[in-house]
């Protein structure tokens, strides 16, 4: 697979507030692991906000429901192609830590500095 097929995104994890430092861990860990499976790559990880207020409460999937006023935020930058990103959001909607997210891409800039 060449390079002209890898796009780069930027990812926005809700999870839950509860979680303890290994939780953290296991999360991204699981999630590099997908990642790299499908010949992607993590380039930055970080917790963005810890424990911020909700606009709404949100709920958790699965067979417990809990209901959460406030989330941790995770940001974070990968580079994978098209086809693979249906694989990873399955992953993260099958992940009972995570509250919400969102994908989006990174647009590429053109020789001149302008974005295409």
């Amino acid at each position: 697979m060449g390079d002209e097929n890898i796009n780069r995104y930027e990812l926005m994890i809700a999870v839950r507030p509860d979680l303890s430092p290994t939780d953290y861990t296991q999360i991204e860990d699981s999630f590099r692991e997908v990642v790299e499976k499908h010949r992607g790559k993590v380039s930055d990880w970080q917790i963005w906000a810890e424990k911020r207020s909700l606009a709404y409460p949100l709920h958790t999937r699965g067979a417990k429901k809990m209901r959460f006023n406030e989330a941790t935020y995770i940001l974070v930058n990968l580079s994978l192609s098209a086809q693979e990103l249906s694989r990873l959001k399955y992953t993260l909607d099958l992940d009972e830590r995570v509250l919400r997210f969102l994908i989006t891409r990174k647009k590429k800039r053109s020789n001149n500095g302008r974005f295409k």
